[in-house]
């Protein structure tokens, strides 16, 4: 292909003759910010491998030189032909994108697989005008095709312009199914429909917004992040203080600094109170992170109905789109923790067709009432909700208690082996009583219901779900 045949997607736009020409036939590179935000992102971890060489000194400082050397000799050129080798493009069958620096790579993606376009933009994207598209197809377990980056405009575009081509694609003589119940269609609070053909014009500005049906407050973000514990964030906060030579006997020395006078003796504490202060400081870390991330995520999430889809939108640093193909979806997942489920909040989530882990859900509502998950997820998809409910066998109370049964037992064993054959760890058979008592609960939590539309199935003890499906 000659190089002259390769333009950059503005241009395409330009030599478009009519409304109803796709801007993406040909070839396209990605935008040309896309060099500087992926030099730029690939700073930090260079420059925090140099940092341990430079506070050494001596040897590792002509180290740390000879590494920044060979960044400038390899990494950036490596970059540059990264942006130049790769290209992209839109056909009414398939996205192909060509992509490899020593190996040549050709992927096509078939329209008809295509279940989500997703646009994300980090802080620096959202700076630079530019965004990321994701490509998920049905049966994978990550996005099949990334363009790393495009502007916003025109990420907008070709999502617009495969809804097109598939919409295109459906069988002759087949009709568009109806809307839901208060689709976009015909509320007055719609502004637009997506779906529309190619021989429509692809519009520059954003896509119009379909039917406002949630939209999460700013308080009830930073609740969602209240009622959520991460303890991966603690694994990496604690791998960073090592990782810059922070030792843990000079934080807890800054802390006696502060006032916590309390601790200069506690090397004479017993063991169970250490073991209780690290619990409750790794918990009150794990409750801090889990409300950053919740608040980064899920900030000024909407989820509007348009047509036969639904369209999500958050982020606070990072801005993300995403779309839930509604005749796709197969199962409505609705779940909470115990504190949750006490206060009488739940969180939705959608799994289409094709998913083939538990990450692929789709978040539809991060964090609302119960009666409004209901109502909400009979949007999406219309079903009466059951009159009873029926429990499972009783065999699952012996079934459970013998697996939480041997798991202990297995433990304790463990232990007395390590400890010399201790006797003390025969006051662990004390949990056999608990252990039954939780059989008992997960039993009586699990139920299941039919009607003619679906099948609800309830279970769980300290993490209530119910799916739909």
């Amino acid at each position: 292909m000659a190089e002259s045949d390769i333009l950059h997607p503005a241009a395409q736009a330009q030599g478009a003759q009519s409304a109803g020409q796709n801007p993406f036939a040909d070839f396209q590179r990605l935008h040309p910010l896309t060099l500087a935000y992926r030099i730029v992102v690939s700073l930090p971890p260079f420059l925090l491998a140099l940092i341990p060489m430079i506070r050494r000194g001596g040897v590792e400082t002509y180290m740390s030189v000879f590494l920044g050397v060979i960044y400038g000799v390899f990494a950036l050129p490596w970059i540059v032909l990264y942006y130049v080798r790769f290209m992209f493009k839109i056909t009414p069958r398939e996205v192909v994108i060509h992509s490899g620096i020593l190996t040549r790579q050709r992927r096509s993606i078939p329209l008809e697989r295509i279940q989500n376009v997703e646009i994300e933009q980090r802080l620096m994207q959202r700076a630079l005008g530019i965004a990321r598209v994701r490509i998920s197809t049905a049966g994978s377990a990550s996005s099949e095709g990334t363009l790393d980056s495009v502007t916003l405009t025109d990420a907008r575009r070709i999502r617009q312009q495969i809804r097109a081509y598939q919409q295109q694609a459906m069988p002759a003589g087949t009709e568009a199914p109806p809307p839901l119940p208060g689709a976009a269609a015909s509320e007055a609070t719609a502004v637009g429909v997506t779906g529309a053909s190619p021989a429509m014009p692809v519009q520059d500005e954003a896509e119009p917004e379909g039917e406002l049906i949630y939209r999460m407050p700013a308080r009830r973000v930073f609740l969602a992040g209240s009622l959520r514990f991460s303890l991966v964030y603690i694994a990496i906060f604690l791998s960073l203080f090592q990782y810059v030579d922070i030792a843990p006997e000079r934080i807890f020395d800054w802390f006696d600094r502060g006032g916590l006078d309390g601790l200069q003796e506690s090397n004479s504490l017993p063991g169970w109170a250490l073991f209780l202060l690290a619990f409750v400081f790794a918990a009150l870390l794990s409750w801090i992170s889990g409300i950053v991330t919740t608040v980064n995520r899920y900030f000024g999430f909407t989820l509007r109905l348009e047509g036969r889809k639904a369209q999500t939108k958050s982020g606070l640093l990072s801005l993300v789109e995403n779309t839930i193909p509604l005749p796709r979806m197969q199962a409505l997942h609705l779940r909470a923790n115990a504190l949750m489920r006490k206060l009488g909040w739940g969180r939705l989530e959608v799994q289409t067709m094709g998913v083939v882990t538990q990450s692929g859900q789709k978040v539809a509502m991060p964090l609302a009432r119960y009666s409004e998950l209901w109502r909400t997820a009979r949007r999406l998809y219309p079903f009466e909700l059951p009159d009873a409910k029926f429990s499972v066998s009783r065999l699952t109370i012996r079934r459970a208690f013998v697996r939480y049964s041997v798991a202990l037992l297995v433990f304790l064993g463990l232990e007395a082996w390590l400890f010399d054959l201790n006797p003390n760890v025969l006051w662990g058979l004390l949990l056999l009583p608990a252990l039954y008592g939780l059989a008992v609960l997960r039993y009586r939590n699990h139920t299941f219901s039919l009607t003619e539309d679906a099948i609800f199935v309830r279970y769980g003890v300290f993490q209530h779900r119910t799916w739909v499906v």
